[in-house]
């Protein structure tokens, strides 16, 4: 299946700084909900283009910081996570032919929605790490609430494609099983079949 699986620990006791319409507003300190949007999202149609993409992506987002609203007004969304490879699902081929690189459209368009919805965002993505050395990984970028890069996943234990021999295309595999300081918490990122191994 395709799922990014979030472990949140929200036990931070320190005041965290959030925008919320233009205006700095500090969260009460000690333990507190954390807000956390997810998506089951059936990418495998045909391939829109990365703008038509990251504006799918942006929409949900969009969506996800509604909900948190009405159902915790004052708060907000915390953290939106999207499903793996939200970025290249329904691309066909192989790592080299479907990655895309951070740097550019993606993290532009993704780190615009983190700074409108003043949220940390999960960008799940074939990630063109190097390509004249042609590394290319499974990974999920942690966006902060300023649309910086707080960390990155890779995933551990790409699948092998039947077939084929290749780890999903080519991919090279991740290390480690880093963990994020968030401001509300620790978060760790696994995605998919990490889960069985993690």
């Amino acid at each position: 299946g395709l799922t990014l699986g979030l472990a949140l620990a929200a036990t931070l006791a320190c005041a965290a700084l959030r925008t919320e319409e233009k205006a700095m507003v500090e969260r009460k300190p000690g333990p507190r909900k954390v807000v956390v949007g997810s998506l089951m999202y059936n990418m495998f149609h045909p391939y829109p283009g990365l703008e038509k993409r990251l504006d799918e992506l942006g929409e949900w987002i969009d969506r996800m910081a509604q909900v948190a609203e009405q159902k915790y007004p004052g708060q907000g969304l915390d953290i939106a996570a999207l499903p793996e490879v939200a970025v290249n699902g329904g691309l066909q081929g192989s790592a080299a032919r479907v990655s895309f690189p951070l740097e550019g459209p993606v993290l532009e368009a993704m780190a615009a929605k983190a700074r409108e919805h003043s949220c940390y965002v999960v960008v799940p993505l074939y990630m063109t790490e190097d390509a004249e050395k042609g590394i290319y990984t499974n990974a999920a970028v942690l966006l902060d609430r300023q649309g910086r890069v707080a960390g990155i996943y890779r995933k551990v234990y790409p699948v092998v494609i039947p077939g084929t021999g290749q780890l999903e295309g080519g991919v090279m595999p991740g290390k480690d099983f880093p963990v994020f300081d968030c401001d509300f918490g620790r978060v760790g990122i696994q995605i998919c079949f990490d889960m069985a191994y993690g």
